[in-house]
């Protein structure tokens, strides 16, 4: 159990304690240090480690409160997360004295802030920091092996000595025989090695072995940055290696998004399964030489795939045209420089009445607006609104008339929405938790989602049989007069009677014409009606004077539907909604790693009320002395009549300031802070009348965060960084944050 403040110590810490990552001056830095870092750690058969650190933290003159240090325990392996488990982590002094500490996840590692908020420390302090640590070991064919950065790289004080030993398993002996005498279950000096030095230093440091213990020296002092590494090897069998299930189990902790997808398909497939999987037609394919249930084109092609299309839309107007509600005519025109050619077509409104459907009213409506004439090109980035409309419409008629249990549009709809919301949630979120895998696992289970509930939108049994009943009209469409006495309900006295009913002439063919667009089988349709139709019907008119048959019919419903589905779509780009938003060995090997520091402020004596002193070079000089390249710094003033700027280091302009700041609270008015008869909190003694001042600082931020970008502030040509006093002249305190890498 992690020992945890009270919420005085939580409060405090979090004002104060967190903030004080750089020493007030490079003097203070460079007179402390850590005096001696020694380790105890065993191994046990089961894999798992207790890990003992003895630190010797010499603050000398400096009374700080007390130092953190930091374990990374998250790392990037083999394409994902793995993650080390710490646990019974204590923290005491030399004599076993518990100490205060509270612990936070920071990033990838765990921190340990250790100190008394209400006390002050200074000289040689030393503690004791110990726990156990799972997941450590590395498994190799020949060997196992611990490879541990114990000290970390991050200390911005020197480390004088560093002594870590290393205890294994009791049946992990140790033999002085040379190598040709060793047995398999013993180990040699070879197993025991270090590294010190900066982050990737191959400089070695004294590691040796007896019996079952390694021991590992340091040669010189670590400078801050530097740390040190010990790497320690034995056979294979001393220590436990997890099971396969261990291991998967492992892997699906520390990796859990990655498993979000299939636990998404899952529960999407079984509830496509439940609400969204049609039900059983009858089974067979029967042939319909009329439209099923005598139902429109559109209405066809919204049945056959679950969509209202752009094509079903188009195959609308034709069939308004065949039956004589409007007229079609197509013209061509030399394109520009008399290169190639531009085909316009043009719609005449031939009947005031309207057609009997809804979505056939709507684009008759869309098209012609009140006009008696419209060309198609003028319907450009203005049908889409109609479009919509009649798609609507679309849904809401195949559903009423009960081949939907529900709206298909609306069922889709709702499923869209989900799979947009959660998906984005799930990336945000898990992004968050485990980097771009975490987007990634986000992503793929919103696809998922999305794909189901296209699926999702169920038809009911009469919706299933009437969907055979349209493959059968198919077929009838499609198949050639001697395969359709192949059907087997329909022999040629059967089969062939529709079209001999009607003859085959051009009204059959024009008739079914627009049937045969939404099922892609309009050339299928023509090649029956080949050497009969060869005229233009009176709803067509082509200017090119060109010989004429069903075929070139046919031709022209393809060309005309690609420009119709493509210019009835369009929309401005205003309406469009805008672009897209997505526009051997070596030193720090190994696990292990982090590390720590103390605690520093940086001390100000004011001279005088508003006087504006210049830090930004105080706060350079710390967030050099911090080594960190990018991040983010945090400037705080510990007291309420103290304030934080960035401004201008221009006299005249900070002159203006003050006189302004006097407008805004000048000491002549009477503050109640200052009366000090009915005042009954927060009093101190001899406590000057300085209303004026607080008044002052809630006009004026406290703190500021600069961005750290290749080891320097970031700051504009004339940019400063003040602290302003608001009060009478005293001692002041700032706080720094360094945080990056």
């Amino acid at each position: 159990m992690y020992k945890v403040f009270s919420i005085k110590y939580k409060v405090f810490f979090s004002a104060a304690f967190l903030l004080f990552a750089c020493s007030a001056s490079a003097q203070s830095i460079s007179s402390e240090k850590v005096t001696s870092f020694n380790g105890e750690i065993k191994i046990n058969t089961d894999s798992s480690i207790n890990v003992t650190e003895s630190i010797a933290y010499d603050f000398s003159e400096n009374q700080k409160h007390g130092i953190f240090r930091f374990i990374p325990i998250s790392y990037k392996a083999r394409g994902g997360n793995f993650n080390l488990r710490i646990t019974n982590v204590k923290i005491t002094d030399e004599n076993g004295t518990p100490q205060n500490f509270s612990t936070t996840n920071s990033g990838n590692n765990i921190k340990f802030q250790i100190g008394d908020a209400d006390k002050l420390v200074s000289g040689q302090k030393n503690y004791v920091i110990s726990y156990t640590i799972r997941r450590a070991v590395n498994y190799f064919p020949d060997h196992d092996e611990f490879y541990w950065n114990f000290t970390g790289n991050e200390w911005q004080v020197p480390i004088e000595s560093v002594d870590v030993k290393v205890i294994l398993p009791e049946n992990a002996k140790i033999d002085s025989r040379s190598d040709l005498e060793l047995a398999r279950d013993t180990i040699s000096n070879k197993n025991a090695k270090c590294y010190e030095g900066a982050f990737g230093s191959t400089n070695e440091c004294a590691a040796s072995a007896n019996g079952n213990t390694l021991e590992y020296t340091s040669i010189d002092t670590l400078d801050p940055g530097q740390g040190m590494t010990i790497v320690a090897g034995w056979p294979k069998g001393i220590t436990l290696e997890p099971t396969l299930l261990q291991k998967i189990s492992d892997i699906v902790r520390d990796n859990w998004t990655l498993f979000v997808p299939i636990i998404v398909f899952v529960f999407m497939f079984r509830q496509w399964s439940k609400y969204g999987r049609d039900p059983k037609g009858r089974g067979t394919i029967i042939a319909q030489y009329e439209s099923p249930d005598g139902l429109a084109p559109a209405e066809i092609g919204t049945m056959v795939d679950g969509s209202a299309d752009n094509k079903d839309v188009s195959a609308t107007i034709i069939d308004l045209a065949v039956r004589g509600f409007l007229k079609i005519k197509k013209t061509e025109e030399k394109g520009l420089f008399g290169l190639g050619k531009n085909t316009e077509y043009t719609f005449s409104k031939l009947k005031n009445e309207e057609p009997e459907r809804g979505f056939e009213k709507e684009v008759m409506k869309g098209i012609f607006a009140g006009d008696k004439e419209k060309k198609l090109s003028d319907l450009k980035n203005k049908f889409y609104k109609i479009l919509s409309s009649v798609k609507s419409q679309l849904y809401e008629d195949v559903t009423q008339k009960g081949y939907y249990a529900k709206n298909p549009n609306t069922v889709f709809g709702m499923w869209i929405a989900i799979a947009i919301v959660s998906g984005t949630a799930m990336a945000v979120l898990f992004g968050f938790l485990q980097d771009g895998w975490g987007v990634a696992s986000g992503i793929i289970s919103g696809i998922i989602i999305l794909i189901f509930g296209w699926l999702m939108p169920a038809v009911t049994k009469k919706g299933a049989e009437l969907k055979e009943n349209i493959l059968g009209f198919k077929d009838f469409l499609s198949v050639t007069e001697t395969d359709r006495l192949k059907f087997h309900n329909a022999p040629e006295k059967i089969a062939s009677s529709a079209i001999r009913r009607e003859g085959r002439n051009p009204e059959m063919f024009e008739k079914f014409l627009p049937y045969a667009m939404v099922l892609g089988v309009e050339r299928e349709w023509a090649k029956q009606f080949e050497g009969i139709y060869n005229q233009q019907p009176n709803w067509y008119e082509d200017s090119s004077g060109r010989m004429f048959n069903a075929m070139i019919l046919s031709s022209m419903v393809s060309d005309f539907n690609s420009s119709a589905m493509t210019t009835m779509a369009s929309q401005p780009s205003s309406a469009a909604g805008g672009g897209s938003g997505f526009s051997g060995g070596g030193m720090g090997g190994g696990f292990g790693g982090g590390g720590g520091g103390s605690c520093h402020l940086i001390k100000l004596k004011t001279a005088t009320t508003l006087d504006f002193i210049d830090i930004t070079d105080k706060a350079k000089s710390k967030l050099k002395g911090a080594g960190i390249k990018r991040g983010i710094i945090n400037i705080q003033s510990l007291h309420t009549t103290m304030a934080v700027l960035v401004q201008e280091a221009e006299p005249l302009m900070i002159s203006d300031l003050k006189k302004v700041m006097d407008k805004i609270a000048p000491r002549t008015v009477r503050y109640m802070h200052d009366n000090f008869k009915i005042r009954t909190v927060n009093m101190n003694p001899n406590e000057p009348k300085n209303g004026h001042s607080h008044c002052k600082a809630a006009f004026l931020p406290t703190s500021c965060y600069l961005n750290i970008i290749k080891g320097d502030l970031q700051l504009g040509k004339w940019q400063r960084i003040f602290a302003v006093e608001l009060d009478n002249a005293r001692p002041r305190q700032i706080a720094l944050q360094i945080m990056g890498e």
